[in-house]
């Protein structure tokens, strides 16, 4: 078998990181996390991540036949073998299992609806913006993850608000900034599904791209901006220095990518 799911081996670099990141930005802000948990913390979320870009490769179309069943199997393993990690570091009954039950049928329902989605290429935007917190569901782990081995739940609520904003930043800017590719490929994202609810079939392209250069992108990127600016002004993480990074860097892309708007 592992052979057949090399998909689930592969790098993954933007979601995998931050995933790796928020676990060392929460436990920086718990004292006394083991270094050793955090280790296998850290491996946890980047499987969770792996799991979540080859469930995107099926849904999006992006792999052959062949593949998709690789895919598909890679997804499975990287999240089973996320599972065993866990029960190493928080065994059963902890309340975190609950936790992980709830963002994986998350996961799964916005998946299902994603791809659904994906072949008629139109949903309302509140769906697309739902469908945008469930695929990255299993991000929010990480801050009852970062809790449960630290043995408090202290600051498992303003962990998870900096996670859902900053799932709604990523977003915001990946759909902004792959418009062009999602829409000749019929996916949904928080762009097209502005233009589709605008236009129909035969739009002229230009007409279209005006639209989203000078409309959609600008409303879209506006709100991401804001939740970057929700999740940096969080209280109980103003003093991390790996939040004010990645944040930091985010921010930066908003910057440059604001800038070029007409």
């Amino acid at each position: 078998m592992q052979d057949r799911w090399t998909a689930g081996r592969q790098p993954v670099n933007g979601a995998g990181n931050i995933y790796a990141n928020l676990i060392d930005t929460f436990a920086a802000a718990l004292p006394g996390v083991p270094e050793t948990k955090v280790t296998v913390a850290r491996e946890v979320a980047r499987l969770l991540a792996r799991s979540i870009v080859c469930a995107d490769r099926v849904i999006d179309g992006d792999v052959s036949r062949t593949d998709q069943v690789n895919n598909v199997l890679a997804a499975q393993i990287c999240q089973l073998d996320a599972t065993l990690l866990l029960q190493t570091l928080v065994p059963p009954p902890h309340s975190l299992w609950a936790e992980i039950a709830r963002r994986l049928r998350e996961f799964a329902d916005a998946c299902a609806t994603e791809a659904e989605a994906n072949a008629r290429a139109a949903l309302p935007l509140r769906e697309v913006e739902r469908i945008a917190l469930g695929k990255n569901a299993l991000a929010r782990i990480t801050g009852p993850l970062t809790c449960a081995i630290a043995g408090s739940e202290e600051l498992a609520v303003p962990f998870d608000r900096a996670t859902a904003d900053l799932i709604v930043t990523v977003q915001a800017l990946d759909d902004a900034m792959d418009w062009r590719i999602d829409l000749s490929a019929h996916r949904i994202s928080l762009i097209t599904a502005r233009v589709w609810s605008r236009y129909d079939a035969d739009t002229p392209m230009d007409e279209i791209a005006s639209y989203v250069h000078r409309h959609a992108m600008r409303e879209v990127l506006l709100e991401g901006e804001a939740a970057l600016s929700d999740a940096i002004a969080i209280p109980e993480l103003r003093a991390s220095s790996s939040w004010l990074a990645l944040t930091g860097r985010i921010a930066d892309g908003y910057r440059n990518v604001l800038a070029a708007l007409p």
